[in-house]
């Protein structure tokens, strides 16, 4: 529910910037040409923060105050989980006839809601103790099986955002129903729902002990599972990226009106992310964003 109202605040938003500007002899110095919603996200893993950073975002976790000194970080990232929407209007200059078939440059403005994990760790470590034996009635041979306990913390920091993307976009001339297209653009994010998540689990299960292996059987049984978790808010901050937006275009009717004026695209952006983290120092890292969305012509 809460994404479907901020959806709804988003093309609110574009109905505001969908009032073209006007010159001082009143006509249009831009007009709109269309107006544009996708979804997308930031695929592949998160960036690794270490344990001291993690225990200054969240001095009041409980588990981050254990010690972890025995257990082992072997520098695991989880997915990024995120998700973004984008809606918007693009806006341009009126093309004469002789002008169509060039590359058309456009104004596009939209506004953003998403979220994702920006950081994350993950460390765990592994006991073994000898829990049983067993006695082959066939050879008289004995084996040995082991408890093996394992502990784990997992280490997730969240990000929720809304923002503002401005962008010069160059589109190519169209060949059939396609076209491409490339920019420049830039972004800027209030981030006000961050929090870490830490995670704690144990699972324990019985299997045959290393020292017994020179004849293996297959024993293997779990003994107790634990999972908890702690949900900790952070401080509110601000974000901006510089990114390049590049896409394809493919319109779903070859006629000028009805479906001619409804546009299916997908459009990737590589972009220079600076996150601001109040508990550490600014975060600046380079992210490829994917999103795929519905363009309607208006002229």
């Amino acid at each position: 529910m809460k994404k479907q109202k901020i959806l709804l605040l988003l093309l609110i938003l574009c109905a505001r910037m969908a009032g073209a500007q006007q010159t001082s002899s009143g006509q249009k110095a831009i007009s709109l040409n269309n107006l544009f919603i996708s979804v997308g996200n930031y695929p592949g893993t998160s960036y690794h923060l270490s344990l001291e950073s993690f225990r200054q975002l969240a001095p009041g976790s409980v588990f981050l105050q254990n010690d972890l000194s025995s257990f082992k970080s072997n520098r695991y990232s989880f997915f990024d989980n995120s998700y973004l929407f984008r809606a918007g209007a693009t806006f341009s200059k009126k093309n004469e006839p002789e002008k169509e078939r060039r590359i058309r440059p456009n104004f596009r403005l939209a506004a953003t809601y998403g979220g994702g994990t920006l950081y994350s760790n993950y460390f765990w470590k592994e006991s073994h103790y000898p829990a049983d034996t067993l006695v082959s009635v066939k050879s008289g041979s004995i084996y040995v099986l082991d408890s093996v306990s394992t502990k784990s913390y997992t280490m997730e920091y969240h990000q929720e955002y809304f923002g503002i993307d401005a962008s010069l976009i160059f589109y190519s001339p169209a060949w059939h129903a396609f076209s491409i297209y490339g920019g420049v653009g830039i972004n800027g994010n209030f981030n006000f729902d961050n929090y870490v998540t830490i995670g704690y689990s144990q699972f324990s299960h019985l299997e045959q002990s290393e020292s017994s292996r020179a004849e293996y059987f297959n024993v293997w049984r779990i003994l107790d599972v634990n999972y908890e978790e702690e949900n900790i808010p952070t401080a509110k901050s601000f974000s901006a990226s510089i990114f390049l937006p590049l896409g394809v275009d493919m319109k779903l009717s070859k006629h000028e009106r009805g479906l001619g004026k409804l546009h299916l695209y997908y459009e990737l952006h590589p972009l220079i992310l600076v996150s601001g983290v109040p508990e550490l120092k600014a975060f600046t890292g380079f992210r490829v964003q994917h999103s795929m969305g519905l363009r309607f012509t208006l002229i």
